[in-house]
């Protein structure tokens, strides 16, 4: 009886096979990641740039119109957030204080995530004391103490705030302040002063 031999099936990858049914598609996906790691390139290329190129002018800057320059020419670098704050500080010593307290705002607006952002909120705080505003400046600090009570900016702000309440006569708040201080911060420089404030109190 005759048996039948079976033809054996290739069931191997062929490369040719493979390149003939997708080659549009590999060509296309192909095209589409060149392009796209051009893209990439060039636009860390231009961020290395402009990075490279904002921290110059930073560095040169010392006008207000030089610093409103850096911020309005490289907006979203680091070097345009410190220049905000310089600014902010140059416009103080001009004694230009909403001008310079409007420049804080918007920096603490725009950059609430930012390290410098409890520095932003004590400056703010120290131009409107210097103009004059002790009501806004206490609230600054306050918020600055709640927002950042590990940072350097909340230990400080809350010793601002208690020298404001004492310039104002509320010595029942500034005791409270200067004990939480005390209790917040041992064993810091920040505790020490509030303890020796403390300590020259009117009873």
């Amino acid at each position: 009886m005759p048996t039948s031999v079976e033809t054996p099936t290739d069931t191997g990858f062929d490369p040719y096979v493979f390149w003939m049914q997708h080659k549009g598609k590999i060509v296309l996906y192909s095209t589409l990641l060149i392009v796209a790691l051009v893209i990439f390139g060039v636009s860390q290329l231009v961020t290395q740039r402009k990075n490279a190129a904002s921290t110059l002018a930073l560095a040169t800057a010392a006008s207000v119109e030089d610093f409103q320059k850096v911020v309005a020419d490289y907006a979203g670098t680091a070097a345009a957030a410190d220049a905000q704050l310089k600014l902010a500080a140059k416009l103080r010593d001009e004694k230009k204080y909403d001008d310079a307290i409007a420049t804080l705002q918007k920096f603490i607006t725009d950059n609430p995530s930012s390290p410098l952002a409890s520095g932003a909120w004590l400056s703010l705080g120290a131009t409107q004391e210097a103009a004059g505003k002790l009501d806004d400046a206490l609230q600054t600090y306050q918020q600055c103490s709640v927002k950042y009570p590990h940072a350097y900016g909340g230990p400080i702000s809350m010793l601002r705030q208690a020298s404001i309440l004492q310039d104002k006569g509320k010595k029942d708040e500034t005791r409270r302040v200067y004990e939480t201080v005390i209790s917040q911060y041992p064993n810091t420089y920040f505790s020490q002063a509030a303890t020796q404030s403390l300590s020259l109190l009117p009873k």
